[in-house]
């Protein structure tokens, strides 16, 4: 099979791209992606994963790079001036994105900030008292603990019982 490629007419093969799969994208960032030339990358790029499936910012690079690729593929007089026009929108979208969810979460923790209650200083007390609530708590737990002894000893006097008889 192998000699077959070979010797086979390269009109045959198809084009070879350099980024085939989301995992040839994966070590660049969303900057790098969108940038690169999109005769570069292969129109299936969005389905072949390659073991490595593209979220979040390069995902959106990715799929903004491949609109591009079918807007030059559509349209042969588009120049290069429309393609950098793009990819400059792309990216000043992109950083207002980012400052307004910067600006966001900032808002955000001081509104938190300001809602918190004050932090008490003394420790509270129960309306029985601190010391009088302690020990009726272990006083319960050992009469539990005696409650389960009780029951396992009259479980195995019924038990002996009815051996004998």
């Amino acid at each position: 099979m192998s000699s077959l490629k070979r010797f086979m007419p390269s009109f045959l093969k198809g084009k070879t791209y350099k980024y085939k799969t989301q995992a040839d994208l994966a070590n660049l960032t969303y900057v790098e992606i969108i940038k690169l030339d999109p005769n570069e990358v292969d129109i299936r790029v969005d389905k072949n994963e390659g073991g490595v499936k593209l979220t979040g910012d390069k995902r959106d690079a990715m799929i903004t790079l491949l609109a591009i690729k079918r807007y030059e593929n559509d349209n042969p007089r588009s120049t290069l001036e429309d393609r950098e026009r793009e990819v400059n929108k792309y990216l000043r979208h992109k950083s207002e994105v980012e400052q307004l969810i910067t600006d966001t979460e900032a808002k955000m923790a001081a509104e938190a900030v300001a809602k918190l209650p004050p932090v008490p200083t003394a420790r509270p007390y129960s309306k029985k008292g601190g010391r009088k609530s302690l020990n009726t708590r272990r006083r319960r737990a050992s009469r539990a603990k005696r409650a389960i002894k009780r029951s396992y000893k009259m479980s195995h006097k019924r038990m002996q019982r009815t051996r004998r008889r």
